[in-house]
């Protein structure tokens, strides 16, 4: 089997570029106008909180690998092994979450994929059999 890779959605992405370049433009007009005022301290903050959105947005993963799945989510990367989840699954509002073999629940980052797509993909992954070779 190959990778199969969920990254965060190209709408998504451009929509938090956008809401950058508006934080900037904010911060630049009122830098210009009244300088390191109240209202240019407000901007630059929702600009850095926006540029940060931005470089989580395209960090952002989910990968399903032959041999387990890969999730990116901000700087950190976490691999769980296949035999180590149990169950995928799914509730209105609340996302896709992997049910792991010591009874714990790991909830996977919002992609802006479609939850019920993202969940029958890695159960048809889950009860996928490698074949092997004879011999």
């Amino acid at each position: 089997m190959t990778q199969v890779v969920f990254r965060t959605t190209r709408f998504f992405r451009w929509w938090i570029f956008g809401a950058t370049i508006l934080f900037a433009a904010g911060w630049f007009h009122f830098w210009r106008s009244e300088g390191m005022g109240t209202w240019t301290w407000c901007f630059t903050l929702l600009a850095l909180l926006a540029l940060l959105g931005l470089i989580d947005s395209l960090r952002r993963r989910i990968a399903l690998m032959p041999d387990g799945i890969e999730i990116r989510s901000g700087f950190r990367r976490r691999f769980l092994p296949r035999v180590e989840i149990l169950a995928v699954t799914w509730e209105g509002g609340s996302g896709v979450a992997l049910k792991l073999v010591d009874g714990r629940w790991l909830k996977l980052p919002e992609t802006g994929h479609n939850s019920q797509a993202l969940t029958n993909h890695i159960r048809t992954w889950l009860q996928a059999r490698e074949t092997r070779r004879p011999g």
